[in-house]
């Protein structure tokens, strides 16, 4: 059978308890990410990728200025985010990274899993706690990493839940975009992409739908 993976999905705590909306510049939730190894090998790495879709958010161009005809069919690529997590079990040890800001995260295991791997019918969940705003940070730089343009998000107003957003060039077609700085408030439903993968092979995926206050 080889290598097989039951996605078991990706949610969102707080206080111990599953939240499905937050307010985004408040609060702090603990990631979770579950997988059962279904195959019939030790599994000792993995990969997941989450790619939220803020497509539904009202942006607001501050910089430069741009007729609106222009500015509207692409406004939503600055809010565009991903998170990546590059999990492997080194011994006794479960070792988590962004790869694409080749960084280390700081997690806890919600589950026990053999030292050296994921065993057959073992299953491992992870859980990694932050306040929202520093994983919303990470995912929009990691984002303007993977384009190879730099990207930042400061918060203006905590209460509306307003950010700003730069990013070094954003290029649409032929057009380059060049210090570009846009205002979002964070508020309403949007939804989340998720896969699993091994090696480059997805094994799993999924979508949520989450909301912020």
């Amino acid at each position: 059978m080889g290598i097989d993976i039951e996605y078991l999905g990706t949610w969102c705590e707080m206080g111990g308890e599953k939240v499905q909306r937050w307010r985004p510049l408040f609060d702090n939730l603990t990631f979770c990410i579950g997988i059962k190894n279904t195959g019939s090998v030790v599994i000792d790495h993995y990969v997941w990728k989450q790619t939220i879709d803020l497509s539904s958010t009202k942006v607001k161009l501050l910089h430069p200025k741009l007729p609106s005809q222009l500015w509207r069919p692409f406004a939503s690529r600055v809010l565009a985010s991903v998170f990546v997590r590059e999990v492997r079990v080194n011994g006794d040890r479960i070792e988590v990274a962004n790869p694409v800001l080749n960084r280390v995260c700081d997690v806890v295991t919600l589950s026990t899993v053999s030292p050296g791997g994921i065993r057959p019918g073992e299953t491992l969940i992870i859980g990694e706690s932050r306040p929202y705003v520093d994983f919303l940070s990470e995912g929009v730089e990691a984002k303007g990493m993977e384009t190879g343009k730099e990207a930042r998000l400061d918060v203006v107003d905590r209460e509306k839940g307003t950010v700003n957003l730069s990013v070094k060039e954003l290029r649409v077609g032929p057009i380059a975009i060049s210090d570009l700085k846009a205002q979002a408030v964070l508020r309403g439903k949007f939804k989340a992409t998720h896969e699993v993968s091994i090696d480059d092979k997805v094994f799993g995926s999924g979508e949520v739908e989450w909301e912020y206050i």
